[in-house]
């Protein structure tokens, strides 16, 4: 292109300079071209990496909402086949009395040896625990009286009738 420029234009030095210039920016034009084309693939890769991770996320969630579903399935299932109980609340706190009975025995059982005293036994309410027998912890809802024996050597509950 440049030579014939050369040859048909009488100011050739100019002609010249002037097609070394436009040829300069058309190869300048088709460099950025191709760099707006790279950044252009390389957007488009990154825009792709982002749907496949958000996909992957929304896989993971779902799956995760069905195991909580199915293990929810479960345990209806299980509470459903258990047999009626006593309610948590009333087991809990009926719990807590017989601990706090047992505790106060003993330590009056303590206190009556340290004072000198005898106790050949002594009364109080006992929460049945059937615990090792039912499969989902609960306990029976009655408390039935016991008697206990202390050994003043030990200060401890010899035995539980």
């Amino acid at each position: 292109m440049t030579i014939q420029i050369l040859k048909l234009c009488p100011f050739s030095q100019l002609c010249a300079a002037a097609a070394a210039a436009a040829a300069a920016a058309a190869a300048a034009a088709a460099g950025a071209g191709q760099q707006q084309r790279q950044q252009q693939q390389l957007l488009l890769l990154q825009q792709q990496q982002q749907q496949q991770t958000e996909q992957q996320q929304q896989q993971q969630q779902q799956q995760a909402q069905q195991l909580r579903v199915q293990q929810q399935q479960h345990i209806t299932a299980a509470v459903a086949a258990a047999p009626p109980t006593a309610p948590p609340t009333a087991a809990a706190a009926a719990a807590a009395t017989a601990t706090a009975a047992a505790a106060a025995a003993a330590a009056a059982a303590a206190a009556a040896a340290a004072a000198g005293l005898k106790l050949p036994s002594m009364q109080f309410l006992k929460w049945m625990d059937i615990s090792s027998f039912c499969p989902h912890g609960n306990f029976l809802s009655s408390l039935e009286t016991v008697s206990a024996s202390f050994s003043l050597k030990t200060n401890k509950i010899n035995k539980i009738n």
